[in-house]
């Protein structure tokens, strides 16, 4: 990353996340995204934690990757798992909504589901 990117993060990060605690707290749907191409692939699951940290139930925080991502772009009836619905699955080694670091770190994810096809077990 370029020493001006980096400086401008550090100097707005509080302004950031001033205005998505504020966000959380009005009841704003927030959709999980990715910028993934400023960071190692694999690390954005710590986003999870950051909007915990900020205030939003781990339930919520889960939906915004799934539902409400899915809703934010049109996709309606993806990320749900219930009939007529079309969603990918993950395991992971014990609850997340109870421990929401068990969706942090790429090698929690022991399952992965992908349009009905296994892909890592």
């Amino acid at each position: 990353m370029p020493a001006y990117a980096i400086a401008k993060a550090k100097a707005v990060i509080g302004d950031h996340q001033a205005s998505i605690k504020m966000a959380i707290e009005s009841g704003v749907r927030i959709a999980f995204g990715t910028d993934m191409g400023v960071g190692p692939h694999g690390l954005n699951g710590e986003e999870f934690l950051l909007m915990r940290d900020l205030g939003m139930e781990p339930i919520d925080c889960i939906r915004s990757a799934t539902t409400v991502a899915a809703e934010t772009i049109g996709m309606n009836g993806v990320g749900k798992l219930e009939p007529g619905s079309w969603g990918d699955v993950i395991g992971v080694p014990g609850d997340p909504l109870a421990d929401l670091t068990l969706l942090s770190k790429p090698e929690n994810i022991r399952l992965v589901v992908k349009g009905g096809d296994v892909v890592k077990s």
